[in-house]
């Protein structure tokens, strides 16, 4: 895991209605040890908007790799 936790906390039901409704919180943060726009790309992967999210897994991976190398 990037942040070391999940990203929502709480019991069966309370995970499952963040999961449909809250944004995660970016996992990189306040982790210098994470490369630069690693959270970003998991967010991205996250979102609850299709459209916006990387329409492959190639092209996640691309990003991730591309965070990962500070591009």
């Amino acid at each position: 895991m990037v942040a070391g936790r999940p990203p929502f906390q709480g019991g069966m039901f309370e995970v499952g209605m963040a999961h449909l409704e809250k944004q995660a919180a970016n996992p990189a943060g306040g982790r210098a040890d994470a490369p630069r726009g690693l959270g970003q790309a998991v967010l991205l992967a996250l979102d609850k908007d299709a459209q916006r999210r990387p329409p492959t897994a190639t092209a996640y991976a691309n990003l991730v790799g591309a965070a990962a190398s500070g591009r």
